[in-house]
C-alpha cells in the first residue's frame, strides 16, 4: 500500500509538521551560499517565512537559534526579495528586530524567533530547509 510520503522517500532528514510542512533543521553553521546548497542537495530550499504557521513550525525545530532564511537583495539599500520575486518586507508576518536593518551592505536575511535581521554573505548560521509541494 502506498501513501503520500512516498514522494519524500530518500529525504529522511525532513519532518512533516502538524501543518504538513516538510522541514529540516541543520545545526551546522553555514554561510548563506552553503545553506542554499545544503537545502538543494535534498531537493529543498532555504525556508521562506511567509505565513505565521510556517514560522511556528520553524520555531519548533530551530528553537531560539538564529538561522538563514530565504531573502536577499541584489543592490544595497534596496528591498529584500524571496525566490518568487516578492518583497520580503510586504509579507504579513515580517518584522524587523529592534535596530534593524543596520548594515547597508547586507544582502541576506536571518531570523531569530519572529524577528528579521540583515546579515552578510559570510555570516555563518544554522539553516531551516523546506520542501514545498
Amino acid at each position: 500500500m502506498e501513501n503520500d510520503n512516498v514522494i519524500f522517500e530518500g529525504q529522511c532528514p525532513y519532518t512533516i509538521t502538524d501543518n504538513n510542512f516538510r522541514l529540516t533543521f541543520d545545526k551546522t553553521a553555514l554561510n548563506h551560499s552553503a545553506a542554499r546548497q545544503t537545502c538543494e542537495k535534498d531537493t529543498g530550499h532555504v525556508i521562506n517565512i511567509d505565513i505565521k504557521e510556517r514560522n511556528e513550525a520553524a520555531l519548533k525545530l530551530a528553537s531560539l537559534n538564529y538561522y538563514n532564511v530565504e531573502g536577499m537583495r541584489k543592490v544595497e539599500s534596496r528591498p529584500f526579495y524571496d525566490d518568487f520575486g516578492r518583497r520580503i518586507q510586504d509579507q504579513p508576518i515580517f518584522t524587523w528586530a529592534s535596530g534593524e536593518p543596520n548594515n547597508g551592505t547586507s544582502m541576506f536575511l536571518k531570523v531569530k524567533g519572529s524577528q528579521y535581521y540583515d546579515t552578510t554573505a559570510s555570516d555563518t548560521l544554522y539553516v531551516v530547509c523546506e520542501i514545498r509541494q
